[in-house]
């Protein structure tokens, strides 16, 4: 029905950014709608002319977005209280790794979830916010401030498949132009990183803290997001921390008080602990990264002898830390 059309394609407009006729396409076609690119023009132009849209001319694709005046205001009747509380759960929890222009675009949407929870008294839904924090075991760091516009500019990029151009301050401080193909996003509490593929040699994907871009900029390339590339595999090897995607076997005893918890929620499926008199030895394989090696400076004031870490995919010799050694 062309009112279903109407209302699935003024959904995917953004408050914030744009979207081509192409994207509400690509977009619509999940949701059983189907139209060509040309059916979807004359929609959208019709409904420019009628509705606070505006339309980007700068270039060959035009992009289309509510104006900053436009009141928003497309929700999902019939809301009932268990979605109401997945809808603030994702919110209150996902809101640092989600684009902004789909935050905006989902306000009215949060804003009709709170209502219906705030409305209902002594229901198990609205009280189960309440009920659940999450709490970091290590030490909570305040989130590094981001530039303005940096984290909007990423995030859209990421969100459409478009290609970035950013400027990057490294840990060392020195100021680099990259031009990038978004692949991921990983919140490292208390840090945020971009998963991106290099445009130029050397192409190896690798990680852009989003507190070191001084300035982001959207590319009006778009490309094909790889269908090889895994970002729970990236994150697990470790290359996100500052590793190089190796695996290690480390091995370490440690005083029964302090490794007590590491018993309990282990390093790896095949960690392995042997119970000795006054300590626990534990064997595990992890891959080896910064942070591997910020844990066990961590835990070496506790560690009864030498660290022993073997370099397995090189089969390389093993090379013990010694107390003067230790990371």
């Amino acid at each position: 029905m062309r009112s279903t059309t109407i209302i699935e394609t003024l959904k995917r407009i953004p408050k914030r950014g744009r979207v081509s006729a192409k994207e509400i396409q690509s977009h619509l076609e999940p949701v059983g709608i189907h139209r060509d690119i040309r059916s979807i023009q004359r929609l959208m132009n019709e409904l420019c002319s009628c509705l606070p849209i505006d339309q980007d001319r700068r270039d060959t694709t035009f992009g289309y977005s509510w104006s900053e005046t436009a009141k928003v205001e497309l929700s999902i009747p019939g809301l009932n209280d268990m979605e109401a509380l997945l809808l603030l759960l994702a919110r209150d929890h996902l809101a640092s790794i989600m684009p902004p222009s789909v935050l905006e675009n989902l306000s009215a949407l949060f804003s009709e979830a709170q209502s219906q929870l705030t409305s209902t008294v002594n229901v198990p839904e609205s009280e189960w916010r309440k009920k659940v924090a999450v709490s970091q075991r290590v030490q909570p760091l305040l989130p590094p401030n981001i530039p303005d516009g940096v984290f909007e500019t990423v995030s859209d990029c990421l969100f459409a498949n478009h290609e970035l151009s950013i400027q990057y301050r490294n840990r060392h401080g020195r100021l680099k132009d990259h031009h990038l193909k978004p692949l991921g996003m990983v919140d490292s509490s208390p840090v945020i990183y971009l998963v991106a593929q290099p445009v130029e040699p050397p192409t190896e994907t690798r990680t852009f803290a989003l507190h070191r871009m001084v300035s982001a900029r959207r590319l009006d390339f778009q490309f094909e997001w790889p269908s090889d590339f895994d970002l729970e595999r990236f994150v697990a090897s470790g290359k996100h921390a500052y590793g190089d995607g190796s695996r290690v076997r480390v091995t370490f005893e440690i005083l029964q008080a302090a490794g007590l918890h590491l018993t309990e929620a282990p390093l790896s499926e095949d960690q392995t602990v042997e119970r000795l008199q006054n300590s626990y030895r534990i064997s595990a394989t992890v891959a080896n990264s910064m942070r591997l090696h910020n844990f066990l400076y961590g835990i070496s004031e506790d560690v009864v002898g030498d660290i022993l870490i073997e370099e397995l995919p090189a089969r390389r010799p093993n090379r013990r830390l010694g107390s003067a050694q230790r990371p």
